[in-house]
């Protein structure tokens, strides 16, 4: 629908100059009164005075670059919002877009387009419907629940920014699970100054932990701690990143707000859910009858539209991540990367995808490794196979035991890094190099009994063992290292061991694909080759292990998807050392190192 200004308008406007003032008067007549006059456009189909009010900021963000709008119409339009403050939906909006430079997206993606919409456990919204019903107090206390990235600092900064400006008098506590997390919100919210309307609002220099306006608004930033949360009642309180909180530290939370000056108390939580137990899961079950409404949110309603075609797009090809997505970015208008997107759904597994970017409830399932362990897949490779190919290097991995049910395990795998060449090839400049390392394991020593000395033996007899052969190592186990090198010359290197971190990784490489090149042949990033166990006192292998190992259970029969059990799980360890530390030393075997120079760009040096 195209509005076309009248002979009215023309006529009652004609003598004021310069003609940004139009656009001014125009704007500050909607904020004042929320109408402007149909008499303005030439008759046509029935528009509303909202979109009579978007021609003229659209027209005049159209016409008049950044700097001349600050420098001539931010001025008075400025003046206007504070003396009639934001009265509806469409100037708060188009508030955040021209004056704090944040385009909130407010279209509910998945609500509209996703046809897994119905298995969520939460309906999801547009980010701006939480924005606008905090701000005018529609809502009295909520959780917001997001994607990673999903705008949710932001998002506590902007509406920060919005009670003090438009609400004088109005006290504000803004909190994280530690001080940087609450820190992240506050270099937000002083960014925000650096126009200078905005900045001329504050009464004095703001330090990290207060910031005063001059209409008698405050902001503390405090931790969320029982001291933290403890101290300030103010109207407004924010508690960032729950989800690391403990049940009863977030207790204090609820008692911190207290309505005055005419301002309502209002109480905003917000985290990622990662877990199906915990402090989050907790508040979100508990949400009906604590009265606290759900903002829940995904990547998708962030996500930027996404312009490539699905297949055979002429710059990038087949997506690679178009079984996960199904097409679902056309229907996006965010702002997170589209590029970041496939980077992150290529390299994370399906749990937390589906937990930590799209919203969904996590897994209740028991085994750690669930059914992204296909023994028909992962086995399918015959005894003497081996992988071909330039780009083929041995790693190997120990994790230290000597009692049933503890063994020693030393496990060796070929690492194929050929997909490192071809994401150099194709990495744009200042992007992270994203790529997939191919594991097969095709030795495994175990015993529960022997001497370390016969460990080392076994170690030095085993196939295609090299001197200077890279084995990762438990780094908790630094006697049993040292003993390695000084007394049988076999050195180590200290693992990765962030378990839950490792799980996860494992879990990316266990997922797998359809070749259609091979007749659609199911393939994978981990493989275990056929008779490569070498047990002398009769234990399962790793292959048994991804079958048996599990999380442990409440009471109340949930699952505690935190740290598995430990048991069954020596060979889960090597395999973990494996993938988490080989990426380490594959980047710096074979990635260049790269430094920016300012005239000719980026080059390369070893």
């Amino acid at each position: 629908m195209r509005l076309i200004l009248s002979k009215q308008f023309k006529d009652e406007f004609k003598n004021i100059r310069p003609p940004w003032q139009i656009f001014v008067q125009s704007i500050n007549t909607y904020i004042e009164t929320l109408n402007l006059p149909e008499e303005w456009f030439e008759p046509g189909p029935q528009h509303s005075s909202i979109d009579r009010f978007r021609y003229f900021y659209k027209g005049m963000n159209g016409r008049f670059k950044k700097g001349f709008r600050r420098d001539n119409c931010h001025p008075p339009i400025f003046e206007k919002l504070i003396e009639c403050g934001i009265q509806d939906d469409e100037v708060l909006w188009w508030y955040m877009w021209e004056f704090l430079e944040f385009k909130i997206p407010r279209v509910p993606v998945c609500s509209l387009y996703n046809s897994e919409y119905n298995s969520f456990d939460f309906p999801h919204r547009a980010p701006f419907d939480y924005v606008k019903d905090m701000f005018f107090e529609r809502t009295r206390n909520s959780v917001a629940f997001a994607n990673r990235t999903g705008g949710k600092t932001r998002n506590v900064a902007i509406l920060n920014h919005l009670d003090m400006a438009f609400k004088p008098g109005c006290e504000v506590a803004s909190a994280g699970s530690t001080l940087d997390q609450a820190g992240k919100v506050y270099r937000y919210f002083t960014g925000f100054h650096k126009h200078d309307q905005i900045k001329g609002l504050l009464s004095k220099i703001p330090t990290k932990s207060r910031t005063e306006y001059n209409n008698d608004s405050v902001l503390e930033v405090i931790t969320g701690s029982v001291k933290g949360l403890n101290s300030p009642h103010p109207q407004k309180a924010r508690v960032d990143e729950v989800e690391l909180m403990d049940w009863d530290t977030l207790q204090e939370a609820f008692s911190m707000t207290k309505s005055s000056e005419g301002i309502t108390a209002q109480l905003s939580l917000l985290s990622t859910r990662k877990y199906d137990t915990g402090t989050f899961q907790r508040l979100l079950e508990e949400s009906e009858a604590t009265g606290l409404d759900i903002y829940c949110w995904c990547v998708y309603e962030v996500l930027e539209k996404c312009t490539r075609e699905c297949k055979d797009d002429s710059d990038y090809g087949d997506c690679p991540i178009l079984d996960k997505c199904k097409g679902m970015a056309h229907n996006c208008s965010g702002f997170y990367e589209i590029s970041d997107w496939i980077d992150k759904a290529r390299l994370l597994n399906k749990d937390v995808l589906d937990a930590q970017w799209l919203c969904k409830k996590p897994s209740q399932e028991v085994k750690v490794y669930g059914d992204y362990w296909k023994r028909e897949v992962h086995m399918g490779l015959p005894m003497g196979f081996e992988p071909v190919g330039s780009y083929i290097m041995v790693m190997s991995a120990i994790d230290f035991g000597s009692s049933p049910g503890h063994p020693f395990v030393y496990q060796k795998a070929w690492v194929d890094y050929s997909d490192v060449f071809k994401a150099m090839e194709e990495l744009e400049p200042g992007k992270e190099l994203v790529y997939k390392l191919i594991f097969y394991i095709f030795y495994e020593y175990r015993s529960a009994s022997a001497t370390m000395a016969a460990h080392a033996q076994a170690i030095k007899e085993s196939p295609h063992w090299l001197l200077n052969e890279v084995i990762f190592a438990d780094p908790s186990a630094k006697q049993s290292r040292i003993d390695l090198l000084e007394l049988y010359k076999i050195d180590t290197y200290g693992a990765i061991n962030a378990v839950e971190d490792g799980i996860d990784k494992v879990r990316n490489h266990l997922e797998t694909w359809y070749d259609y090149s091979e007749g659609g042949k199911e393939k994978s990033w981990y493989y275990i080759i056929d008779g490569y166990l070498d047990s002398i006192d009769d234990l399962i292998g790793t292959d048994k292990e991804f079958e048996l190992y599990r999380y442990p259970k409440q009471q109340d029969g949930k699952v505690v998807r935190r740290r598995p059990i430990d048991i069954n799980d020596h060979g889960m360890d090597t395999t973990r050392y494996i993938i988490q530390s080989a990426y380490h030393v594959i980047e710096d075997f074979v990635v260049p190192q790269q430094e920016y120079v300012e005239e000719e760009g980026y080059w390369f040096k070893q």
